[in-house]
């Protein structure tokens, strides 16, 4: 069952649509015989059927559920993802910033600085 699950997590949208279509060509066959054979069925048979038809929406509700949660999941996962890389670009703007902004305190510190002994000279 489970890797039946996995397997389907896998599969694209195109591969999902076809299986559904073959189970459900599958199900009217079925359904076709079984129509044949109601008429001579024991309220025991009846049973057995209705517990059966029970357990496949129940499996199909489950699977479901799960496949839901493994989206959220998914998506939740991209989404964090994608501000880490929103926050590490953004700290790497800033750091460039304040390195342009700290080269360029240095280039002014450097153009006021005259050496002492330049300044006698010039006067």
């Amino acid at each position: 069952m489970w890797r039946v699950i996995v397997m389907k997590m896998r599969m694209g949208m195109k591969e999902m649509r076809e299986m559904r279509m073959m189970r459900m060509t599958r199900m009217m066959r079925k359904m076709k015989t079984r129509r044949k054979r109601r008429s001579v069925m024991t309220e025991e048979q009846k049973m057995e059927e209705g517990k059966r038809m029970f357990s496949i929406f129940a499996a199909r509700m489950f699977e479901q559920r799960v496949l839901q949660a493994y989206r959220e999941k998914v998506a939740q996962e991209r989404q964090l993802q994608l501000l880490r890389e929103l926050e590490d670009e953004d700290k790497i703007a800033k750091e460039r910033e304040a390195k342009k902004q700290n080269q360029s305190q240095k280039k002014k510190a450097k153009k006021m600085f005259v050496p002492f002994s330049l300044f006698v000279f010039v006067c």
